[in-house]
């Protein structure tokens, strides 16, 4: 039913924006730059007014100089003269990922759980230690089993197939 979908995505969208303004409540008189012009920025955006939101990046240096959700797209050096910290809104999968591509920002750098992202690198906080990590194939079988439905990200998946099949994605793809 569409409807019940519909409801469940309200969800968690409000979910998203709660936790945002929670974590980063102590940041409302600050001004912030928003890491990711996708899904996650769109759902935010909206829903918080009542924070400085001075610009957006993306890794796609194309979009430098548009806007999106009346908001400027600008550089990493930009962000340095205009922001005091930049939040990484985006899905957990690529937090890692897009924090080694902007680490060399010279302000602070906040995954959307509020966590400052160098402390948690300095921490050692990887993919790893996801519990799931630490099972056989014999236990995510199992735990498999469990669901009716299980969803992943084809953009990891296949990096990762590529890499350890040391090919390229054109000979993958056939």
């Amino acid at each position: 039913m569409k409807g019940d979908n519909d409801k469940c995505d309200t969800n968690a969208q409000q979910i998203e924006i709660n936790s945002f303004k929670k974590n980063f409540k102590r940041f409302k008189d600050r001004r912030i730059v928003l890491y990711g012009i996708g899904r996650c920025t769109a759902t935010l955006v909206p829903a918080i007014g009542e924070f400085c939101i001075v610009g957006l990046m993306d890794r796609d240096a194309g979009n430098i100089g548009k806007y999106m959700y009346g908001i400027p797209i600008i550089s990493e050096a930009e962000a340095e003269k205009t922001a005091d910290i930049v939040i990484i809104n985006t899905a957990e999968t690529y937090w890692e990922i897009i924090y080694k591509r902007i680490s060399g920002i010279s302000i602070p750098v906040y995954y959307p759980n509020g966590e400052n992202a160098a402390e948690r690198v300095r921490e050692g906080v990887r993919y790893q230690q996801n519990p799931y990590w630490q099972q056989n194939l014999g236990q995510l079988r199992q735990k498999i089993t469990q669901y009716e439905v299980i969803s992943f990200d084809i953009f990891d998946t296949i990096i990762i197939l590529l890499m350890s099949a040391n090919t390229t994605l054109a000979k993958r793809m056939g």
